[in-house]
């Protein structure tokens, strides 16, 4: 198969998927963000404020890019989407995949997922050596773990982590301003990236350099949450919850004092890549998003971020299949034994409403799905671990 069958292919199996898979969440995150075609600028304080969603549409717990870019592609596209579109993202009924119109409300929702999915694709192209671009490619493309992540879950998150990508990707070929200004864009779309600039700051560089990309990739994202910053609502819902407190909910104790987890693995890799800066920078930036997944709670669409850096070191034979393969299975059983059926079956809801009648593993099991749920953690979390360690072994 050419480069250009494996495109096409990809690209349609992402079109024949996306109008029948639905979870609940890209129906919330597109009713927030139709308050912009209102005329909504402070979506934090309205959604507070306004009466008429407090109940329904409590929070807006990401970054103001996502607000205004979401937002913007819903207005330009909503001539189609129909006139019943808005009537669809209020019914609270719990019958919203009933409407005749789900299946293409769902694609044209999506729409903007397969555009920066294939760009991370092409990103990852010119990365790897020619003779690898098809491997990589397909590696991508036809993962998964990514079909499962972007168009069943249909969230956002491939976005910023096509800016990642493309931030690493322009800081190898010494573009530092272009690398700084995508990285600040990533941060502004979900802030977990703001972990992986440490790692560019330590990496072999002028310090002129670094110092242009520490400014601007965080300026950046200052100037985007500053208008907001003097509002209450935006600090409660973005700055201190989601991903903010995931990361310190995990603990160890010593005496009486406990310790999250995270920070401490966290300032450990960072004192690693200080002393061991000949390690390319794609594997520190691989092992910090592994240690979020290591030793947080996470939820199932953030494993978008940390793929790219996975199918690129599998590519240059950094981590082998088996690593991969485990890391994949487990991640599809953790969540099955999560107790979300939107996470499973339900998924399916757009076909046939008795999709949602199939009972989500954790009942059948009952009271010992919870013991599942902690071993199989317990061995995603070790699975990371040994990716990292074989990472940085491979890369000496």
């Amino acid at each position: 198969m050419s480069l250009k069958q494996i495109i096409i292919t990809a690209v349609l199996i992402r079109l024949l998927i996306s109008p029948f898979l639905f979870h609940p969440d890209i129906k919330d995150i597109n009713l927030r963000v139709s308050f912009l075609s209102a005329g909504v600028f402070n979506i934090y304080d309205y959604l507070e404020e306004n009466q008429l969603t407090k109940q329904n549409a409590p929070d807006f717990a990401y970054p103001p890019l996502t607000y205004f870019f979401l937002g913007s592609y819903q207005f330009i596209v909503k001539p189609f989407l129909g006139s019943d579109f808005n009537q669809w993202l209020f019914d609270f009924s719990g019958l919203s995949t009933e409407s005749i119109y789900i299946f293409r409300y769902l694609l044209i929702l999506k729409l903007p997922f397969l555009i920066f999915d294939l760009f991370v694709a092409f990103t990852l192209s010119k990365i790897v050596k020619p003779s690898q671009q098809r491997l990589a490619i397909s590696f991508w493309l036809f993962n998964p773990v990514n079909l499962y992540a972007i168009y069943a879950l249909g969230q956002f998150d491939i976005i910023p982590s096509f800016f990642t990508a493309l931030a690493w990707f322009l800081w190898e070929k010494k573009l530092i301003v272009r690398s700084a200004f995508c990285l600040g864009l990533a941060i502004s779309f979900k802030a977990y990236a703001i972990f992986l600039l440490p790692f560019f700051l330590l990496y072999k560089e002028k310090f002129r350099l670094k110092a242009y990309h520490f400014l601007i990739s965080l300026g950046f994202y200052s100037i985007t949450i500053l208008p907001f910053l003097s509002s209450e609502y935006f600090k409660e819902n973005f700055l201190f919850s989601g991903l903010s407190k995931r990361i310190l909910e995990e603990q160890f104790s010593i005496g009486v004092i406990n310790i999250s987890i995270f920070p401490v693995l966290y300032l450990f890799l960072i004192f690693l890549a200080l002393i061991r800066r000949s390690s390319p920078l794609s594997v520190f930036i691989l092992s910090a998003l592994l240690l979020i997944f290591a030793s947080t709670k996470f939820h199932p669409q953030w494993i978008i971020w940390v793929t790219p850096f996975l199918t690129l070191l599998f590519v240059r034979n950094q981590i082998n299949f088996l690593l991969f393969s485990l890391f994949s299975s487990i991640y599809f059983i953790i969540f099955a034994f999560f107790g979300d059926k939107y996470l499973t079956f339900s998924l399916l809801s757009p076909i046939s409403s008795m999709f949602q009648e199939i009972p989500p593993i954790t009942q059948i099991i009952g009271e010992k799905s919870q013991l599942f749920l902690n071993i199989f953690r317990a061995g995603f979390s070790i699975i990371c671990i040994a990716i990292i360690f074989h990472a940085l072994r491979r890369t000496k």
